[in-house]
C-alpha cells in the first residue's frame, strides 16, 4: 500500500468485489472491479473527508453484514450470496449504497475500454462532438409573425 492509499489491502478487495457485482461481466464488458474502478473509486473518495469516512463505515458495514447473515465474510461469499448481502445494505445504508453506486457508473463508463466496446464517441458531445445543420433564420418565421408575448415593464427598455 503506497503513501496516498485511502483504503487497505482487504478494503481494497472488498470493493473490487462489490463492484463486480453491481456492474458484473457480460458478454465482451468486464466486471467494474475488474476494469479498475476501485481505485478510481478510490481517488475520488480520498478528496473528501465525509466521503473517505462514508466509503470506509459503509465498507465496514457491508462485510459485517456478510458476516451477521451469512456467517461469512463478502469476499467468500458466492455471487447471488454476495448479491443478497448488497440488497441489504442498500436498504439499511442508502446513502452509502447511492454514493457507491454512482461513483461505480461514473468509473465504469468513462473507461476507455468500456467506451470502445460500447461504441461511444470519446470526445464530448459539444463543442467538438455531434455535427449540427446549419442555422435556418426561415425557421423563425412563426415566432416572428406571432409577436411579443411578453409585456413591457415601464422604464425599461
Amino acid at each position: 500500500m503506497n503513501d496516498e492509499a485511502l483504503f487497505t489491502d482487504e478494503q481494497r478487495a472488498l470493493l473490487k468485489a462489490a463492484l463486480n457485482r453491481i456492474i458484473p461481466a457480460e458478454g465482451q464488458l468486464p466486471a467494474a472491479g475488474d476494469l479498475g474502478a476501485a481505485d478510481v473509486i478510490e481517488k475520488s473518495v480520498g478528496s473528501s473527508a465525509s466521503r473517505r469516512r462514508l466509503f470506509l463505515d459503509g465498507l465496514a458495514r457491508l462485510d459485517l453484514t456478510a458476516w451477521k447473515v451469512c456467517d461469512r465474510s463478502f469476499l467468500d461469499l458466492p455471487p447471488e450470496r454476495q448479491d443478497q448481502v448488497l440488497r441489504i445494505v442498500e436498504q439499511t445504508d442508502s446513502s452509502f449504497f447511492d454514493k457507491l453506486v454512482v461513483s461505480t457508473y461514473r468509473a465504469y463508463y468513462v473507461h476507455s475500454t468500456v467506451v470502445q466496446l460500447v461504441g461511444a464517441s470519446p470526445h464530448p458531445p459539444q463543442p467538438a462532438g455531434f455535427s449540427l445543420p446549419p442555422f435556418d433564420p426561415a425557421r423563425l418565421e412563426n415566432v416572428r409573425k406571432r409577436g411579443a408575448i411578453y409585456r413591457q415593464i415601464q422604464g425599461k427598455d
